[in-house]
């Protein structure tokens, strides 16, 4: 006697399963690297305000990894906290932006030159 199957086989159903949700530290990491990113790119300019609301609006995180990314900031000198005011894109002081002037002339003077400049065309 054979034994057949009266219904039909199906393969198993597509995974439906949402994407892993990264950990408070990925959070953390994802939050501090859009943060710099806005004042290393210039969206948030030296003096200006850093609200952990606009951030968190804007890029979908929670307050709480905004508020670690701008902690980090604050501790590896991006930006200053002041009491009663809240958290702004640290500005430059003179010397420090003496120090980067000269820097700059230091590497742009000894880089080659471009190919053009060196094979007479202009």
């Amino acid at each position: 006697m054979t034994l057949t199957c009266r219904t039909p086989i199906m393969n198993p159903p597509a995974s439906t399963a949402a994407p892993p949700v990264p950990s408070q530290g990925q959070r953390d990491e994802l939050a501090y690297v859009a943060v710099r990113d806005a004042i290393l790119h210039g969206q948030d300019l030296p003096g200006n305000q850093l609200k952990e609301e606009s951030f968190a609006r804007e890029s979908g995180f929670s307050r709480t990894p905004i508020k670690h990314a701008l902690a980090r900031l604050i501790a590896e000198g991006f930006a200053v906290q002041r009491l009663c005011a809240g958290v702004f894109v640290r500005r430059l002081t003179p010397a420090e932006r003496l120090d980067l002037l000269c820097f700059r002339r230091a590497i742009e003077s000894s880089a080659p030159a471009p190919a053009s400049a060196k094979s007479g065309q202009p």
